[in-house]
């Protein structure tokens, strides 16, 4: 597939989205996506909250839930767990604002199709819109729904990309680093792919696009590209919060959003 012809962030629009799940530029930014005292209620709500944390040594920890955590178990356990997931949730955006029920907004007024979150073809809903914690950086890692959850409705999609909103973020350092290179693995048949702790290797030589969380944007680009966040300066004060799921564009036409 092409690689970037634009490196700089791009504005929501109809023809951006389309070229960010084509993977024809690196980002879009929503500026503003919340005010500074909806990103303060969210963040005061986080912080009271119980967190939960992925295990194989990521360093981040989350409310809600993931598909990730999942993968090698059977579906039914997926989906049994998902009303807990949005209790968790809502125990936050009550107190605050919806940020999942936002992003469909902004995506409803620049694509032409439906926009929801996923659900079976037996109707079972997945859970969408991920809280996450995290003061430490992240290993190289890809996301993409057809290599990770072969078997589920969104491992039809044909192209994935994420949002992600920072309603706090440390006071230095924290970028992501997104890389113009593609994740394309060897696999066989239906196998189910470990995307986290890819070699750097992988990634030599190519592109790389650096970005700051900064609080109240909401930043989207495709997963599909190598990436990775880092951390912070020992003597960084802060915290990373932030929320957001992934996004799939499904062979026909609609956007479907999950964690």
């Amino acid at each position: 597939m092409q690689g970037w012809q634009v490196e700089t962030e791009a504005d929501l629009t109809a023809d951006n989205l389309a070229r960010l799940f084509a993977n024809e530029i690196s980002t879009i930014r929503i500026p503003g996506f919340a005010n500074s005292d909806e990103c303060r209620a969210v963040a005061r709500a986080m912080r009271e909250a119980k967190f939960a944390d992925y295990g194989h040594n990521r360093p981040v920890q989350f409310i809600g839930m993931t598909q990730f955590n999942y993968r090698f178990r059977p579906k039914a356990e997926y989906f049994a767990a998902v009303p807990a997931a949005y209790a968790a949730q809502n125990a936050v955006f009550e107190r605050s604002f919806n940020a999942v029920e936002r992003m469909m907004g902004h995506l409803r007024r620049v694509h032409r199709g439906p926009v929801a979150i996923a659900v079976e073809p037996d109707g079972q809903r997945y859970f969408a819109g991920i809280l996450r914690r995290t003061v430490e950086g992240g290993s190289l890692h890809a996301d993409y729904a057809p290599y990770t959850a072969p078997g589920y409705e969104v491992g039809r999609l044909e192209a994935q990309i994420t949002w992600n909103l920072y309603v706090e973020a440390l006071d230095s350092g924290g970028e992501t680093s997104l890389f113009d290179r593609r994740w394309a693995p060897a696999r066989k048949g239906d196998e189910v792919l470990d995307n986290y702790g890819l070699d750097m290797g992988l990634v030599d030589g190519a592109r790389c696009q650096r970005f700051r969380p900064t609080v109240g944007d909401a930043v989207l680009f495709n997963t599909l590209n190598l990436h990775r966040v880092g951390g912070g300066p020992k003597d960084s004060q802060g915290i990373r919060l932030q929320v957001g799921s992934f996004i799939g564009r499904m062979p026909e036409g609609n956007l479907v959003l999950w964690s």
